[in-house]
């Protein structure tokens, strides 16, 4: 028989175990369920993998199981792939980070996260920059008009102009954005944007009874862009952008 350690999902707070119904996630249908400490709980369930990979079945019965918890309760989320030996390394887990755990849980309750991208949407960013910036227009066709062609210096230096105006543009749009969004929102996080076009990639921690008031606020946002920008809002997600957990 093959020994099973604990698949964790997040941290609740509770004083007894519970079962949050079941997950496919392993090579079984198995009860997702909790185990307590004082007054916090780890919600996991049981697995014989020591490893688990980032499939796509696995990856969405992980934040699937995740949705369904933060739907009653407020949840601390865990990243993908965190798996525990057994029950008595879990209580020593919730001992070691009793306090942290309950002050989170404190700080989080009723709260969800929201998320916003928002986009250049152009077909060539660099053309569009040159289109709307006379200065790096100027120096482009000077770089690229050379009798002999230009040099390699001088085409990092192309470059890095470019990626000057590109940081100088993000973070003017961020500030009417937050300036906008900061009064419907508790908290807000700014990630690095995860390609050129990406202008903003934010997560914002919003009370569960505020998320009208924050999509009124987005729609405003909206309003202040012109054609040349879309916005991805989404969510409610777990709050993983406000929560510290290092295990």
């Amino acid at each position: 028989m093959k020994h099973e350690g604990r698949y964790l999902y997040g941290i609740i707070r509770a004083t007894e175990e519970e079962i949050f119904g079941e997950t496919s996630l392993g090579e079984r249908d198995t009860v997702i369920y909790s185990i307590p400490f004082k007054d916090v709980a780890a919600v996991v369930s049981n697995i014989s993998n020591k490893r688990i990979r980032p499939e796509r079945k696995n990856l969405a019965s992980h934040n699937g199981a995740i949705r369904d918890i933060m739907k009653e309760r407020t949840l601390l989320p865990m990243a993908f792939g965190n798996i525990s030996p057994g029950d008595s390394h879990i209580k020593t887990l919730l001992a070691e980070n009793y306090e942290n755990f309950s002050n989170q849980l404190t700080r989080l309750n009723g709260k969800i996260e929201m998320g916003l991208k928002v986009l250049w949407d152009v077909e060539n960013i660099f053309d569009f920059f040159v289109r709307n910036h006379r200065e790096l227009e100027m120096f482009r066709d000077k770089v690229y008009s050379e009798t002999y062609g230009s040099t390699h210096s001088k085409k990092v230096e192309l470059g890095r102009m470019f990626d000057d105006l590109l940081t100088l543009q993000r973070e003017r749009h961020a500030a009417t954005v937050i300036q906008i969004l900061k009064p419907c929102c508790i908290d807000i996080k700014q990630n690095k944007p995860k390609h050129e076009k990406m202008v903003l990639n934010l997560a914002f921690l919003v009370d569960k009874d505020g998320v009208e008031r924050f999509e009124k606020g987005i729609f405003e946002t909206a309003n202040q862009f012109d054609n040349n920008y879309t916005f991805d809002y989404n969510g409610p997600w777990a709050p993983h952008n406000f929560v510290q957990i290092t295990l």
